[in-house]
């Protein structure tokens, strides 16, 4: 039996990498049925619960952080990562875009490397697996990043941008994999749970065609943001007859992407706000993509949300506000379906979407000559090997 530790951005409300952990499970688990899973959370008990693995809250094994561990209210669940840590064979880092700063510090930056150099210290294999790289502001990052990811025993990045980052750095470039992300292999929830849901939340399904909107709650100060969505749902529900679902992807005290709904809805006209639908409840990632599954076409600003269309064969235009979602989906011969950060804000997407979604869903899913979810699947034969 092998046992896997998996850090990352998980416990946070955000579907996009609650979808990575759930593929990493279930891809671990196809590819090694014996395999012992434990993963680290903010929210460990969720995790336990959504994923049905062994989960514990974030630690540290520096002599300050053992010490305040032991001593601290919460002393079981930190001897519980602890022992976890140490009894693993490998260390899964990722998936998503964890390694990158900001031009004003790289301070943080710093979590992820340490904890690769204390795994290899002690002995354990270390993957890292469907990530993302950059972008990287400061010497110190690239100069870590190289000296660390020497001692990795397993690189698979999600796009061809994350993979120049590392060459640009010094890594070894036969150490480096470009596989598409991860969720390209989700499963969906079954049919009974998602119909259930969208009755639930009194999504329409039959009469009028269904776009889902997936906006990201990161960029609503952005000069032009809520106009171009307000623009954008007008124009839909007037020129195509349709309904508008307004789904948020992460839900979190910090970063909630129902409150970015709620200002792009308040800011709709009467008759755009009686053809708007706003889903309220919370729900894993699994069941958010049979939501977008029963939609005709999608928006999305979320890059998970575009994956999770592709996925279920739904057309999908997709933002992208950051270097990797256009990444992503260039990797998947998906360059047609970007709409760049600037023709979104200026508003020189609205024409070519409205389009897009105008004509027939058959003829755009044609322009997808292989799915990548079978590339995708390669990263669980290289964490094999490593073994």
């Amino acid at each position: 039996m092998t046992r896997f530790s998996i850090f990352g951005y998980y416990g946070q409300g955000n579907a996009g990498d609650e979808a990575i952990l759930a593929a990493l499970i279930d891809g671990i688990q196809a590819e090694l049925p014996d395999a012992n899973i434990s993963v680290c959370s903010a929210r460990p008990n969720a995790t336990k619960t959504e994923h049905r693995v062994n989960a514990y809250p974030y630690f540290g094994i520096d002599l300050k952080a053992i010490v305040k561990g032991i001593l601290g209210k919460n002393r079981i669940g930190y001897l519980n990562a602890i022992i976890s840590f140490f009894r693993s064979d490998v260390i899964v880092i990722g998936g998503g875009g964890l390694f990158f700063d900001t031009p004003e510090t790289n301070k943080w930056f710093f979590g992820y490397i340490n904890l690769i150099r204390r795994a290899k210290r002690f002995g354990k294999k270390v993957a890292l697996v469907g990530i993302s790289v950059g972008p990287l502001h400061h010497k110190g990052s690239e100069q870590a990043i190289a000296e660390t990811f020497a001692l990795v025993d397993l690189i698979s990045v999600r796009d061809n941008r994350s993979k120049e980052t590392l060459i640009r750095c010094g890594v070894d470039e036969s150490k480096i994999n470009v596989i598409p992300d991860l969720v390209f292999t989700l499963e969906s929830a079954s049919e009974k749970r998602v119909v259930n849901i969208l009755k639930k939340e009194s999504f329409p399904l039959k009469g009028c065609r269904n776009i889902a909107l997936t906006p990201c709650s990161y960029n609503t100060e952005q000069p032009g943001w809520l106009e171009q969505y307000v623009e954008f749902c007008e124009h839909a529900v007037a020129e195509l007859n349709c309904n508008l679902w307004l789904i948020p992807m992460q839900r979190h005290e910090c970063h909630d992407d129902l409150g970015a709904i709620e200002r792009i809805y308040s800011n709709l006209s009467p008759e755009a706000q009686n053809k708007t639908y706003k889903l309220c409840g919370l729900y894993n990632a699994k069941e958010i993509q049979g939501i977008i599954s029963k939609a005709d076409c999608v928006l999305a600003e979320r890059l998970h949300g575009s994956i999770m269309a592709i996925n279920t064969n739904t057309p999908v235009m997709s933002i992208a506000y950051m270097p990797k979602v256009a990444g992503v989906l260039k990797l998947a011969g998906l360059q047609n379906r970007i709409i760049s950060n600037d023709d979104f804000l200026s508003g020189n997407f609205l024409s070519k979407t409205l389009l897009f979604y105008k004509q027939s869903a058959a003829a755009q899913l044609n322009s997808i000559k292989q799915h990548p979810r079978l590339l995708a699947k390669q990263n669980f034969k290289h964490l094999h090997h490593i073994i």
